[in-house]
C-alpha cells in the first residue's frame, strides 16, 4: 500500500490552520506533540467541533486515531480502519510520522489482492436501510439519525431513492462555507429547511448481487466510501460501506465472534467488561442459532454512549442503544439482539427457550 506524504501540525498551533490546510488539500492532518503522533484531524472532527477554531489548538479537536506499522500487513491495516470512520491513517516508527495510508490505498488493496473475491454485496451490506422520504424537514432527519444512531441515510422520493443525507452534510455548510467558520455565531436555525436542501442528490449505486470486488472499484473510481444498494424498481435495499469491506476481511480473516471498534483510549481498559457482556450473549444466542459473528461500535455523544451493533446469524441483524453508562447501553443492545432473534425463531424453538428462563 503506497505512503503518501503527511501535512504535520503541532498540537499547539491553532485549530484553524488545521481547517485551512483540510480545505486546501482535502486531506487528513497529523498532529504531533514534542515531535511524536498526538492525533489526526479531518474534515468530520472540524465539523462536530462545537468550538471556535480561532480560539482551541489542534489537540482540542483532533481524534486519538491508530497508528500502522511501515510493514504493516493488508489484515492489519483493514482492522485499524475498521475500528473507526477513518480516511487515512498515520505510518509511524519509533514516535515518529513517517506517511499516511489512504483508505482509497487500503480498498484497492483488498481488490487487487483477491480479499473480496467469492463474495457479493448482499454478503456485506448492511440492511435494513433507514430512509426518509424527500419532503422531509432537516430536522426530522436529524431526528431519524440520532435515533438509529447512524451517519447517513436514504431520502426517498416516491419510494425511490432520490438522494443521500449525513451527518456530515449537516454539519459541513456551517464550518466549510463561504463566511469564515466560527462556531460561536449565532447559528441559523437549519430544521425546518427540507432535507433536498442538504442532502446529496448524485448517488453512486449498486445491486445486491454484484460481486463485492466491483463495489470496491466503483467506490474507488467515484471517490466515495459508501453506495446505496437498489432494488429492480429504483428502491434503497441496504448500504455498503468501505467500513463494511473492512469488516468483512477482519472477520473472515480472525477466528474470533466479537469484534469491538470506536473505543477511545481511556475506554480500552472496559474492553474485557464490553466483550465479556457480548460473549454472554452469543452464548445464549447459540443454543437456537448458528451465530457467525458479532461486531459493535461505540461512540460518545457529549456524555452519552451510543453503541450500534451488526449480529451475523441465520441473517444480519441491527440494533443500537444509548445511555449515560457504557456498560448498561451494552446491556440493552445485547437484549435487543437476542429478542430479535428469538422472535425469528420457530414457534418449538420460541417454547423451548421460554421453558430454560
Amino acid at each position: 500500500m503506497e505512503i503518501k506524504e503527511a501535512i504535520i501540525l503541532d498540537a499547539a498551533e491553532p485549530a484553524s490552520k488545521a481547517l485551512r490546510e483540510t480545505v486546501k488539500r482535502e486531506h487528513c492532518i497529523v498532529v504531533t506533540k514534542e515531535n511524536a503522533y498526538f492525533g489526526i484531524i479531518d474534515e468530520r472532527s472540524i465539523a462536530n467541533s462545537a468550538v471556535d477554531l480561532n480560539k482551541v489548538p489542534c489537540a482540542n479537536i483532533c481524534m486519538k486515531a491508530p497508528q500502522l506499522a511501515q510493514d504493516a500487513s493488508v489484515q492489519d491495516t483493514c482492522r485499524a480502519f475498521f475500528s473507526g470512520h477513518y480516511k487515512a491513517l498515520p505510518v509511524v516508527a519509533n514516535g515518529k510520522v513517517l506517511g499516511m495510508v489512504m483508505r482509497k490505498s487500503v480498498l484497492d488493496a483488498l481488490k487487487g489482492e483477491g480479499y473480496l473475491t467469492g463474495r457479493k454485496v448482499a454478503d456485506s451490506m448492511t440492511v435494513p436501510v433507514v430512509s426518509i422520504d424527500i419532503t422531509s424537514s432537516v430536522g426530522q432527519a436529524r431526528a431519524v439519525l440520532l435515533r438509529h444512531n447512524i451517519r447517513r441515510l436514504a431520502v426517498t422520493s416516491n419510494g425511490k431513492l432520490a438522494g443521500v443525507l449525513s451527518m456530515f452534510d449537516l454539519a459541513k455548510p456551517k464550518v466549510f462555507g463561504k463566511q469564515a467558520p466560527n462556531m460561536m455565531q449565532e447559528k441559523v436555525n437549519t430544521d425546518l429547511q427540507p432535507v433536498s436542501s442538504f442532502m446529496q442528490k448524485q448517488v453512486e449505486t449498486v445491486d445486491a448481487n454484484k460481486p463485492l470486488a466491483s463495489a470496491a472499484e466503483k467506490m474507488l473510481a467515484a471517490g466515495v466510501s459508501s453506495l446505496v444498494v437498489v432494488d429492480s424498481a429504483g428502491a434503497p435495499a441496504g448500504m455498503l460501506s468501505a467500513r463494511d469491506l473492512f469488516e468483512t476481511v477482519v472477520a473472515k480473516e480472525k477466528e474470533e465472534k466479537v469484534y469491538i471498534s470506536g473505543l477511545t483510549e481511556d475506554e480500552k481498559e472496559r474492553y474485557p467488561e464490553i466483550f465479556n457482556e457480548c460473549e454472554e450473549a452469543l452464548n445464549k444466542l447459540s443454543k437456537t442459532a448458528q451465530v457467525e459473528y458479532l461486531s459493535v461500535h461505540v461512540k460518545r455523544t457529549g456524555a452519552q454512549y451510543c453503541v450500534r451493533g451488526r449480529l451475523i446469524a441465520r441473517k444480519m441483524y441491527v440494533a443500537n442503544a444509548s445511555d449515560w453508562k457504557l456498560n448498561s447501553a451494552m446491556i440493552q443492545l445485547m437484549h435487543e439482539f437476542i429478542q430479535m432473534v428469538r422472535k425469528d425463531k420457530p414457534e418449538k424453538m420460541h417454547k423451548r427457550a421460554k421453558r430454560e428462563e
